[in-house]
């Protein structure tokens, strides 16, 4: 976000990090505020402001914060009743935040004063990490943990429509077209229609689909604990699979120069060619999990389960 990057960690702190020399800029520690303990969710940011959401122990909250000064604008708690807050992306919709909760509520919050527009409760079980909604055209898209997809109009918290597939949702929502995409426990990817739910492709999986599909021009790229997949377009077919030897622990593929950008739990992130999911080229990095991956034209900002960030600029990135 512009020269600064902003960072959540699993320790607590969200921090801002200038881009170009990694000093922090500003740093900001959750526990102060209660039992709270992690960052799971991306930040999404405006002019001004940086929303990001917590989660863990008895309290968590979506935080607005200060772009330069780091104060806390506001906060919107959420208390649950073993596990509380948000472990899942936060949405931006025109002045309005969105964000669902552990136990699956969606809010729809003032970007300006933290106020609630309003609160649709679905009061499911715990949310996996990862599972977020996505926002088109004024609609919000979720799955749920009962093996449902919902689409609530965004201005108004109320239900369009609500489609029952085969097992609890293992992937977050991601919009693809005219349409949506999602993945589930029973080992399965849907495509359904963004209009009315309607189911208009299924394809049975080798694996559970975790974490956030990113949607390319060649299809839908997933992750699962041990492979990264490609699957067409209209989900009819696994285009490829790039398997890891030890575990996939970044939470979204990175489209980036014509790779797929992930990493794993020994701490080496790879570079995999977005048409046939060989390995362009991979280089250790720490010696602990990778976690999140961002980007700008040049450089790679990778996060670590630790707290550190690395900054990586690739040989290869004038391919």
């Amino acid at each position: 976000m512009g020269d600064v990057i902003y960072v959540g960690a699993c320790s607590g702190i969200f921090s801002a990090i200038d881009r170009s020399n990694g000093a922090p800029l500003w740093l900001y520690d959750i526990a102060g505020d209660g039992d709270a303990r992690e960052f799971h969710g991306d930040p999404v940011a405006t002019k001004n402001r940086v929303f990001i959401p917590t989660d863990g122990g008895q309290i968590g909250h979506i935080y607005a914060f200060d772009r330069v000064t780091g104060d806390v604008m506001w906060k919107y708690a959420h208390r649950g009743k073993d596990n509380s807050g948000f472990t899942s992306d936060v949405l931006l919709d025109g002045d309005r935040i969105v964000g669902v909760t552990v136990d699956e509520r969606v809010v729809s919050l003032n970007a300006a004063s933290g106020a609630e527009f309003w609160s649709f409760p679905i009061e499911a079980k715990r949310r996996r990490v990862g599972m977020s909604a996505a926002l088109a055209n004024g609609r919000i898209f979720f799955g749920s943990s009962n093996g449902a997809v919902y689409a609530i109009d965004s201005q108004t918290g109320k239900q369009l429509w609500k489609t029952q597939l085969d097992a609890a949702t293992s992937t977050a929502v991601a919009v693809s077209g005219k349409a949506i995409v999602v993945g589930t426990q029973g080992k399965k990817l849907y495509r359904l229609r963004a209009s009315d739910g309607r189911v208009i492709g299924a394809l049975d999986l080798d694996v559970v689909p975790e974490d956030t599909p990113a949607i390319g021009t060649r299809g839908i790229y997933l992750m699962s604990e041990k492979e990264v997949l490609l699957v067409d377009p209209n989900v009819t077919r696994v285009l490829w699979h790039a398997d890891s030897t030890s575990k996939w622990t970044s939470p979204r593929p990175r489209l980036w120069h014509g790779w797929v950008v992930v990493g794993d739990r020994d701490g080496t992130l790879y570079a995999l060619d977005e048409p046939t999911g060989a390995v362009v080229w991979s280089q250790n990095i720490h010696d602990k999990p990778i976690r999140g991956i961002g980007s700008d034209e040049s450089t790679l900002y990778v996060g670590t389960i630790d707290g550190q960030v690395i900054a990586l600029r690739p040989a290869a990135v004038s391919k």
